[in-house]
């Protein structure tokens, strides 16, 4: 099992991500860093996990491809905490 750290603001391993706007949250900009635990499948494919985020669970063909679809996926699990405090 792998360990990376996500960066869930701009300018992540994703060339793509430097493309798009960063996220805002209110009238913010965040970043947050987190562990997440790269797991090869027997399928071939990739998990991503994190103990440090509930309920982030993704799966991508590549390690990349599951840490971009991550760090979407933590966005919006953060977004949605903040909605409902």
């Amino acid at each position: 099992m792998e360990t990376a750290t996500a960066r869930l603001a701009e300018g992540a391993a994703n060339p793509r991500a430097m493309k798009r706007r960063p996220t805002v949250v209110g009238s913010r900009r965040m970043e947050v860093a987190i562990r997440v635990q790269i797991e090869e499948l027997p399928e071939g494919l990739y998990l991503a996990t994190s103990d440090q985020l509930n309920g982030l669970v993704a799966q991508g063909r590549t390690v990349a491809e599951a840490l971009e679809i991550a760090r979407d996926v933590a966005r919006k699990l953060i977004e949605a905490r903040r909605e409902r405090e």
